[in-house]
């Protein structure tokens, strides 16, 4: 796509308005040599009358379009006197109305970009706002439909009340197992599978345990409290039983385990789990685990490459069960050839199954995914939208709440990613390190450490593949970690 900025502003950076852009023209690249383009987004952007006036002038279906936007800072509910808020809610508002006329229908989140609106909403209610203020910011500022203001809302609302007695004092450890018995179609992550990556998991596990013990080490100087352990992936339980033992003992005997109040073992992978694994699992203080179906249509799950049977996730489920872990189970909404009846029905399943968290993902279609083409883009996505509203509702006549909530780039209906729970089950994991609200050490190849200090945030990150990984010493980080808690302690 050819980009034009005419910004004649001081506020603003290229990568907001291709972010923008992407919200209707979903897996669109801008390169510099876009002469030969068929579409083409041009943005005029200047100050006048104490406020930011955009224009924008789409060509695109052999169409060409427009639409015009003027905000002053008065116009804004929350963001007074913030004329880069205000230069951002003038070139949203344009592109919008443009993207509307092309496409003939509007966006859930409006001109909402960023990853994690509710953050946004818990951000105003600790400011003073009011839960009608903060509504009327979310419609008026940013566009955004009713239904997804009031799940930000009642995430926010939450949120408050789980993180009452959470200090920045508190922090989390991510340990990162990189590897899957198989690679889904849909999957971005750093995760490998086959017998030569297979072969780095003795080296890779000798390693990651050196690094808990620095990392342990990095925790006790700081003076935090560790609160959550959360082991991610890929999938950690690919890891056989000795292995996975190893990691949990070190982790038990290296970090001062008094006050964790969740100790997670992801287990995506139904057929990746064992009664050995979980017997391993309990026995050294596992609480949570999560066990992912997707959906539970076995052509769907053969469609996405996932190598697992509905049969194999019913018998995880039960072996979980058994073990009286809190479990958690994803979904997936606008998967390739699903329907709503499949959905529905996967739902309604999974809610007979009684488990502690539910987390409701919406397809989204990754660069680095197998499964990627031209025509999976989908932004209006109305199966997708219609899945993820049933499941808002559906899941709260059951007693799930929403308590946590991200979204990313080219997802199917510009949905969103959110985490559902009963009364007293939310995984502070995820909402410690979503709404950057407290420190998250991390060890393993691809984790990222997030020092959050005074609202300041520091990241460092490991080496991306496991042999990358395996190449470079211990912590490399170690000294500049230190430093920066040091600053904290004085």
């Amino acid at each position: 796509m050819k980009l034009i900025i005419n910004n004649k502003t001081n506020y603003l950076n290229d990568y907001f308005f291709q972010t923008l852009i992407l919200l209707y023209f979903q897996g669109e690249k801008f390169p510099k040599d876009s002469i030969n383009e068929d579409k083409s987004v041009t943005f005029d952007l200047e100050e006048r009358d104490g406020g930011v006036h955009c224009r924008v002038c789409v060509e695109a279906m052999e169409r060409t379009e427009t639409g015009e936007a003027f905000i002053t800072p008065e116009m804004l509910l929350g963001s007074e006197n913030d004329m880069s808020a205000v230069a951002n809610a003038a070139a949203g508002k344009a592109f919008l109305e443009c993207g509307k006329k092309l496409f003939g229908f509007e966006l859930p989140w409006g001109q909402l970009t960023g990853i994690r609106p509710a953050k946004r909403a818990l951000g105003f209610l600790e400011n003073g706002a009011t839960e009608s203020e903060v509504k009327e910011i979310f419609k008026n500022d940013y566009s955004v439909s009713d239904e997804k203001i009031n799940m930000c809302l009642d995430i926010a609302a939450r949120q408050r009340e789980i993180l009452t007695d959470v200090t920045e004092n508190d922090c989390s450890l991510y340990v990162a197992i990189p590897f899957c018995p198989t690679r889904c179609d849909y999957c971005s992550f750093v995760s490998y599978s086959g017998p030569k990556l297979f072969s780095l998991i003795p080296s890779y596990v000798d390693m990651l345990l050196e690094d808990v013990k620095l990392t342990a080490s990095l925790v006790k100087k700081s003076g935090m409290r560790l609160t959550s352990v959360y082991i991610g992936g890929g999938t950690p339980t690919t890891l056989d039983t000795l292995d996975i033992t190893r990691l949990l003992k070190t982790i038990n005997e290296s970090f001062d385990m008094s006050r964790v109040r969740e100790y997670t073992l992801e287990s995506g992978r139904p057929d990746t789990i064992t009664h050995e694994k979980f017997d391993a699992a309990k026995s050294c203080g596992i609480t949570r685990v999560s066990i992912n179906p997707q959906t539970l249509n076995e052509q769907v799950l053969m469609n996405i490459g996932r190598h697992h049977t509905v049969k194999q996730f019913f018998e995880a489920y039960e072996i979980a069960k058994k073990y009286d872990f809190e479990i958690n189970t994803d979904l997936i909404a606008g998967l390739p050839n699903d329907t709503f009846e499949s959905f529905e029905k996967t739902l309604s399943d999974i809610i007979a199954l009684d488990p502690d968290n539910i987390t409701v993902h919406t397809m989204s279609i990754k660069n680095a995914a197998a499964l990627r083409s031209e025509n999976l883009y989908d932004p209006k996505g109305e199966m997708a939208k219609k899945c993820v509203s049933f499941a808002y509702n559906e899941l709260a006549k059951n007693k799930y709440s929403p308590y946590y909530l991200y979204r990313q780039k080219n997802t199917v209906g510009n949905a969103e990613n959110c985490g559902y729970s009963k009364k007293g089950k939310e995984c502070l994991y995820n909402i410690m390190t979503m709404e950057d609200r407290n420190t998250v050490f991390a060890c393993g190849a691809s984790a990222l450490t997030k020092i959050v200090i005074g609202g300041r945030i520091e990241r460092f990150a490991f080496p991306k593949y496991p042999f990358e990984y395996l190449q470079r010493g211990n912590n490399i980080f170690e000294n500049e970690i230190l430093e920066i808690l040091d600053k904290k302690g004085n």
